[in-house]
């Protein structure tokens, strides 16, 4: 008997020292959040270069956002991805019936609210989700503060206590757009905060994307100017996001932010004697050691060019190599 405790003893010994380190170990360290906030006073009308009006009118008028035209559904689309978390805020400075969409995939979730009937609700794909009353001031603004995850949407309207939509577990796709959208009545809106939040490593922007965000916003606007014939108001447009040199040397461009450089220069021959292009014309000059030939590269181009010694006049003067494509 007593061998066998002795033996039963020295078998569990392993496990009571695994359950004791278990019961020592500090606690997983909660995920780390990242947050952005953006702000929009719309005090100056290129406040509206981060939206793309997607049907309707709008404009920055006496320090607010207002839609001008009056039709059923006027959406202004935020250019920015949504986190899979995040919060928002928005003033309503006058009457009006206007809405909050999120989209993500085929998912739309819709917080509507309307100052003249006093009511606000939630829907999900055109379903009701939520309905609340609530009473707004008399005059003056009305802020709307609206928290959002793929399960629920936390709502405050005006001074009333915030209230919680839990939205349809069958549709759970995380929300990666947001629209403003007006409906038939013309709103004002002001002070728009928009604030996402992403776990651990998740960034905003798409995986791997070849330009930064604002670049991406910029690249896209001064394309539109370009494709419009307006190649100095395309290169006004993204001169802002050329980084600066680099000891005396022009620093290398995202693939797409040279393309669209090496498209103005080719469409405005006087642009391409001004800053910024003039330095990175000259910087893609490549001569033959005997100034019988000169290359110049595109912008985007990944090619290397050697300018080969020279021992005869009918050999090679310069040698270029592709990297991508080989």
């Amino acid at each position: 008997m007593v061998r066998t405790l002795r033996d039963l003893s020295l078998r569990l010994a392993p496990l009571l020292l695994l359950l004791a380190a278990h019961q020592a170990a500090p606690p997983a360290a909660p995920a780390r959040e990242n947050a952005e906030r953006r702000a929009y006073d719309f005090s100056a009308e290129s406040q509206l270069g981060d939206f793309e009006p997607r049907s309707g009118s709008w404009l920055v008028a006496s320090g607010t956002l207002w839609c001008t035209s009056k039709g059923t559904h006027e959406e202004l689309r935020w250019r920015r991805p949504l986190s899979a978390r995040g919060s928002l805020k928005v003033t309503l400075t006058g009457a009006g019936c206007f809405a909050l969409e999120l989209g993500g995939g085929e998912r739309v979730v819709a917080l509507r609210v309307d100052r003249s009937s006093r009511r606000w609700h939630v829907e999900a794909d055109g379903r009701p989700v939520l309905e609340r009353a609530f009473e707004p001031p008399t005059s003056g603004p009305l802020v709307i503060a609206l928290r959002w995850s793929p399960s629920a949407l936390d709502v405050r309207v005006g001074d009333d206590e915030e209230v919680r939509a839990a939205l349809p577990p069958e549709a759970s796709a995380p929300f990666t757009t947001l629209s403003l959208v007006s409906v038939r009545s013309q709103p004002r809106l002001d002070d728009l905060t928009i604030e996402r939040i992403a776990t651990g490593s998740d960034a905003t922007a798409a995986p791997g994307a070849v330009a930064s965000e604002d670049q991406q916003i910029a690249l896209e606007q001064a394309a539109r100017r370009l494709e419009a014939g307006d190649a100095a108001g395309a290169l006004e447009r993204i001169a802002d996001q050329l980084p600066p040199p680099r000891d005396g040397a022009a620093t290398p461009l995202p693939p797409q932010l040279a393309h669209l450089l090496q498209r103005i220069g080719a469409r405005d021959e006087k642009l391409r004697e001004k800053e910024p292009l003039k330095s990175r014309y000259a910087a893609r000059v490549v001569k033959a050691q005997d100034g019988s030939a000169s290359l110049v590269l595109l912008f985007d181009a990944n090619v290397q060019v050697e300018a080969v010694e020279i021992h005869r006049t009918d050999g090679r003067v310069l040698a270029l190599e592709s990297k991508a494509p080989a």
